[in-house]
Parts: C-alpha cells; sequence; structure tokens
C-alpha cells in the first residue's frame, strides 16, 4: 500500500473523513484516524463517527464538514514529523444539508435559472441552492486548511490535491447518479497547489485519480515497491506542460444494489483523450464523442467513416491499457473490432 509505504519512509500519515474501503485504515497504513466516517454516506448534522483507529461510530455534534476540518486543523498543528493527510469530505453528496448562511447567496434566485449554461433544458429538475450551498461551505472548509498552512509557513513545503471522487449528474440523461460514463460524471475538480506546483497553470492533459499515488512516492522521494497501475504526474505540477495523453475510466459492477439509487448501470471502460472519448460497454456497443466539440455528447461518431482512423486509434489504447492491467474486460474487445 502506498500509505503504508510513506509510513516506512517516517510520514505520520493521518486519515480525516470517509473511508468507503471494505479493509480498515489501519491495514492501508494509517498510523492515525482521528475523526471518520466509516461507509459512503452520513447525514451532515450530528453524524456517526468513530475516533481513532478502532473506535467504534458514535453520535457527534455539530455539521460533518466543520468537524471534519477541524480534526484536520489539529492534524496539521501537532505534526511533528513529515505528514500525509488523507481529508475525505462527505460533501457533497447525499443526503444534502446547508445551513442558512450558506443558502442566502442562492435563495434570492430560482433553483432552475442556477443551472450551468451548458445544462440541458431537457434535464430533470434539481436542487441547484441547496448543492450549491453545500458546495460553498465546502469551499470555505477548504480554506481554512489553506489559511492554516499559511500560517504556519507550510505552503512552500506542502503539496495540496484537491480532487472530486466522482461527478453528480444533477439531473442530465434523467439521471441524478454518478458512475455513468458521460463527461459530467468522469470529469471531475482536479486541482494542485503548493510546494513546487506551477502556478496559474491550467494543463488539459486526461489525468486520473489513479495516478495520485505514484505522484505522491515521487514527490516523497520514495520508490513503489510494486508496479502501479497511475503515471506520476510530477512533471507535469512542476512545469504544467505535457502529461498523460489518455485517461482511462472503469465501472465494473453491474447490479442495481450496487449504488444507493437501486439502479443497474452496465459495466464500461473508457478512454479519454483532450479531444476524444471512446465508450466499450460490457454488451458489445460503443460509442465515440468529440466531447470538445460536442461536450453534452449527444453526436456518435463511430458510424462516420472520417472518424474510423480515430476510432481505431482510442481503441489501441484502450486494448494496451487493459492488456498492461490485466483487465479481465478486455474480453469485450475480442472479436469485436472497432469500425
Amino acid at each position: 500500500m502506498v500509505v503504508e509505504q510513506l509510513q516506512r519512509e517516517g510520514y505520520d500519515t493521518v486519515l480525516v473523513g470517509k473511508w468507503h474501503v471494505r479493509n480498515q485504515p489501519r491495514e492501508c497504513g494509517f498510523a492515525r484516524a482521528p475523526l471518520w466516517l466509516r461507509g459512503g454516506g452520513s447525514p451532515y448534522r450530528n453524524p456517526q463517527l468513530s475516533h481513532g483507529l478502532d473506535g467504534k461510530p458514535e453520535t457527534t455534534t455539530g455539521h460533518i464538514t466543520d468537524l471534519f476540518t477541524d480534526a484536520a486543523l489539529d492534524a496539521l498543528r501537532g505534526a511533528a514529523q513529515p505528514l500525509f493527510l488523507w481529508l475525505a469530505y462527505n460533501a457533497p453528496h447525499t443526503p444534502w444539508y446547508a445551513a442558512p448562511q450558506y443558502r442566502e447567496p442562492y435563495e434570492k434566485k430560482e433553483s432552475g435559472a442556477l443551472a450551468p449554461p451548458c445544462h440541458p433544458k431537457s434535464a430533470k429538475p434539481f436542487d441547484w441552492i441547496t448543492y450549491y450551498s453545500v458546495i460553498t461551505h465546502l469551499d470555505h472548509a477548504i480554506g481554512r486548511i489553506v489559511e492554516e498552512l499559511d500560517r504556519g509557513k507550510l505552503w512552500d513545503n506542502t503539496y495540496v490535491f484537491f480532487m472530486g471522487d466522482n461527478g453528480f449528474m444533477c439531473g442530465t440523461r434523467n439521471w441524478n447518479g454518478k458512475v455513468v460514463p458521460w463527461e459530467e460524471s468522469v470529469r471531475v475538480p482536479f486541482l494542485a497547489a503548493g510546494g513546487k506546483v506551477k502556478r496559474g497553470a491550467r494543463p488539459d492533459s486526461p489525468v486520473c485519480s489513479i495516478d495520485l499515488p505514484a505522484t505522491w512516492l515521487e514527490l516523497a522521494g520514495v520508490k513503489p515497491a510494486y508496479r502501479l497501475a497511475g503515471r506520476s504526474l510530477t512533471q507535469l505540477l512542476q512545469t504544467g506542460k505535457g502529461g498523460p495523453d489518455a485517461g482511462f475510466s472503469v465501472w465494473s459492477d453491474g447490479r442495481p444494489e450496487a449504488l444507493a439509487v437501486k439502479t443497474a448501470v452496465e459495466p464500461y471502460r473508457l478512454v479519454r483523450t483532450r479531444t476524444h472519448k471512446l465508450i466499450v460497454w460490457e454488451s458489445g456497443r460503443k460509442a465515440l464523442y468529440d466531447h470538445r466539440a460536442d461536450p453534452a455528447e449527444e453526436n456518435d461518431l463511430l458510424e462516420r467513416r472520417e472518424f474510423t482512423a480515430k476510432a481505431a486509434e482510442l481503441r489501441a489504447m484502450l486494448v494496451a491499457r487493459m492488456r498492461e492491467t490485466k483487465d479481465p474486460a478486455a474480453a469485450w474487445l475480442q472479436g469485436s473490432p472497432v469500425p
């Protein structure tokens, strides 16, 4: 485990926040877990949280975003050695709740009028006011973390990564959920700052969450104990240039009970470059989109002759990735060449 490697190299490895993983934090290399949530979702007010690695869930008074932030700040202030802090907020996971001070800026408008400009008018109604309010509270919490790093003169010697775990469709394609292959779901916020990160850079490289462990180890000067599936982004972070040519996304569980909404999502694999995306589903159906020219992904280009070469190029990338990772889903592509 990458976290365990960092611990062995002298890092204080700390978990704060949501832990939706079967293995317990201690098994994954965390030395401390001052405050954490077992599972994927929780009420925002007075949540059931665990205190300490072996703590049992108990009612903890307060708002979950503030509770996690306070625990993270305590970890930063008490750090006596190099620190790896995994801070996993519950927000903006359902069930949503936002305090009045965060709702007020948005309540002056109708909820539907707050939708992003590219949000399709055909989408299901969505509670943008509460969603934005929860995210604004989260923004405030992240600001408190940044202020503490500044106050402790740690900013130049700390790398901060911020990433959404997966995108919420917000009613697009009649779906108020996640884990689907469309842009709203797979293209999530991903920011890096501090340390030697190139300020002001906005690269469009299709990076993935799975690239972070390799990046952390390289930044810490630690050689991976085994081959990692991700790629280090260190050069991209420090120069703002280059980076991977393609990113990949996977969904493998097609059971209705796999999601809280009790609706099955067909397993898929996809490859995404800076301009195009190829999706392959378990059933064998495929789709090709130019997501830069067609961000709503309304026009499948797979059957158009002028895109045959592009489809073949992306298919080759996907096959290579499947072979590299020994993905059993490679069988989906056997004997079914992309046109």
